[in-house]
């Protein structure tokens, strides 16, 4: 889901974040805890953002907030267990918002840990199916849900394609 942008947009990673809102992953290794920054490469969000401008695209290069789970960690109040009042999970969600998040998902912190480690340079292009800030149901009909679909994978082949030309 979105945090303070429409259904449809299209969100470019700047970096994936924790609970605590901070780009670190934090990864047990050997019974030790250990941080990995879970930063992604600049240089290609704003080149993916180019893009999607190119395509007429609404976008934004934001903060992802990426989760563990998809009911608590993510303030939805619809779960088998939920001990948070909605104002709980608004003041959270602002919080974020504030804090730069643009879009909720569940990968991306260890993608970016990741491909950080190993100085691979990345990006995580997602699309937002509502904003968060105003509900957790999708109201939307398929076929609109279904075209929001298509902009992440219709945006990298583009990508691809100006790259390989």
């Amino acid at each position: 889901g979105g945090v303070g942008v429409d259904g449809g947009t299209v969100v470019i990673s700047s970096e994936g974040l924790n609970h605590e809102l901070k780009p670190i992953h934090y990864i047990p290794i050997l019974g030790q805890m250990h941080e990995r920054p879970s930063t992604l490469d600049p240089v290609i969000a704003q080149e993916i953002a180019s893009t999607c401008a190119s395509l007429g695209l609404p976008h934004t290069i934001g903060k992802t907030l990426s989760c563990d789970d998809f009911y608590e960690e993510q303030g939805r109040l619809d779960g088998a267990i939920c001990e948070y009042t909605n104002a709980d999970k608004m003041a959270y969600l602002q919080k974020a918002y504030d804090a730069g998040t643009r879009n909720i998902e569940m990968e991306s912190r260890l993608f970016a840990a990741f491909c950080h480690k190993l100085h691979i340079p990345a990006a995580v292009v997602c699309v937002t199916l509502l904003n968060r800030l105003d509900g957790d149901q999708i109201t939307q009909p398929h076929d609109v849900l279904e075209s929001y679909d298509l902009r992440p994978m219709s945006v990298l082949l583009e990508y691809i394609k100006a790259k390989t030309t």
